[in-house]
């Protein structure tokens, strides 16, 4: 099984331990450790501290910078018994949104080799809203309100219905840059980047900066954790 994580921390060395996130959703399950993955790096965003509703927020913060790891199961030898998938934690009702965002759980410790560790810059996303509903309600609904499960949300538990923002697809750019690629930056200070304008092949428009163009193949790897932790 191929799963991934994204972090938001650039220097994150790819070990991992089951924990309890801080940042569960107030319905989601408090007892079990885990390692919170996603069988898409969009999904990866929907799940992310803050919400994805929030996303142009927090890219800024991260001038676009982040950390992805691509975790093979096999190449790890977790075993099946310890992969909660995504339809289970939403039958379950332990992630009440895993059916928006692809969400498995690891019960298991690991270490991402660093082959399959990479930054990413994050350049564009699109998005959607969609419902949060139980698996018991969509249950329930086709039992006895002809699959209306809105109605049957709302009848059930005297609520309105609560909606999340959902990433539907990413753009991003790898740091190892090809000759004539271009990207715009993401963060509000360029000062580092700008700084190193007479040792990188690239060009900065000094008075539109954060056009950034390359002239020639680099690899911009350490580059953008310097400029990630620049200021930090």
């Amino acid at each position: 099984m191929i799963v991934y994580h994204i972090s938001k921390d650039v220097t994150h060395d790819g070990v991992f331990e089951p924990r309890i996130p801080d940042n569960r959703m107030d319905n989601e399950d408090a007892e079990s450790k885990r390692v919170c993955v996603s069988t898409s790096i969009a999904g990866c965003f929907t799940s992310m501290p803050m919400g994805a509703s929030q996303l142009d927020v927090t890219n800024v913060e991260q001038k676009g910078y982040y950390k992805l790891f691509t975790i093979d199961t096999d190449k790890l030898g977790i075993p099946s018994s310890s992969i909660v998938t995504s339809q289970v934690l939403h039958e379950e009702d332990l992630v009440r949104d895993a059916e928006h965002t692809d969400e498995v759980w690891l019960l298991d410790g690991f270490t991402v080799p660093d082959e399959d560790q990479t930054l990413i810059c994050l350049l564009d996303w699109q998005e959607e809203s969609a419902d949060i509903i139980p698996y018991n309600i969509y249950t329930l609904a086709d039992e006895a309100y002809e699959g209306d499960y809105l109605t049957c949300y709302l009848e059930e538990t005297d609520e309105n219905v609560p909606c999340m923002t959902v990433i539907t697809s990413v753009e991003y750019l790898l740091p190892q840059c090809d000759k004539g690629m271009s990207y715009t930056y993401a963060g509000e200070d360029g000062t580092y980047l700008a700084s190193l304008v007479n040792t990188l092949p690239v060009t900065i428009d000094m008075d539109f900066w954060t056009e950034i163009i390359i002239n020639d193949a680099v690899d911009m790897t350490d580059v953008w954790i310097k400029d990630a932790l620049f200021n930090d």
